[in-house]
């Protein structure tokens, strides 16, 4: 007749072992919710960065198509407030085909945005970013980006906008009264930051586009 086992092998699992498979299964939780809050940062300032560059292109290509040119604002208008579509939501860039050439947003101009940050964890600027991305033309390359944007206007002073005309080249340009720069004047940068990547979106010259992220492994910025 077979033995009967002792109590303590019948319970099956014990207290103890309960108590370390809880811990086990809350350190993996924790775990993969760091790793999961991790890739959503990292996809999100690499989608918003990617959005930039696009409604650049959007706006290089409508002026040529218009011939009209189009201005893009980062961060605010012209006048310091902030960026809104039509329907009243917070941007965080705004395309407008400028029909009257005053260099204002005005109503009835809105062409496209890129939606504002809804998860407060990005911000314009570096964090970590020991220089500004090569093609930048405009900061000191032997220091850190100056701030979040590089463009410029016509007397030097900075500005958070860029003008694209109908032979698809950016200018700068100024407001009250409206007055851009001949050919070549509009290239710059936007950096974004989640405070543990940095990201640049580069506007050439000629109106090429180009998103490069802050490798910070190597110090140097990548494509």
């Amino acid at each position: 007749m077979p033995r009967a086992l002792p109590n303590r092998q019948r319970s099956g699992t014990s207290l103890i072992e309960m108590m370390v498979l809880i811990a086990i299964v809350g350190v993996l939780a924790a775990t993969s919710g760091f790793a999961m809050r991790s890739w959503q940062d990292a996809q999100r300032i690499q989608m918003t960065s990617r959005s930039i560059a696009d409604l650049v292109h959007l706006g290089r290509g409508e002026a040529i198509r218009t011939g009209v040119a189009h201005l893009i604002f980062f961060g605010s208008d012209a006048a310091a407030a902030d960026l809104l579509t039509p329907s009243g939501d917070a941007a965080a860039a705004v395309l407008i085909r400028d029909a009257d050439s005053d260099g204002i947003i005005d109503a009835g101009e809105y062409v496209n945005s890129v939606a504002a940050d809804d998860s407060d964890t990005l911000s314009w600027g570096v964090a970590t970013a020991t220089t500004p991305v090569p093609t930048d033309p405009t900061p000191d390359h032997g220091q850190p980006p100056p701030a979040a944007w590089t463009f410029e206007q016509p007397n030097g002073s900075a500005a958070h906008w860029v003008a694209l005309f109908p032979d698809g080249t950016p200018r700068s340009f100024q407001v009250a009264p409206f007055a851009a720069d001949p050919l070549g004047s509009g290239a710059g940068a936007v950096y974004l930051t989640d405070g543990r990547r940095d990201y640049a979106v580069v506007v050439a010259s000629l109106g090429g586009v180009r998103v490069h992220g802050w490798d910070a492994a190597n110090g140097a910025w990548r494509n």
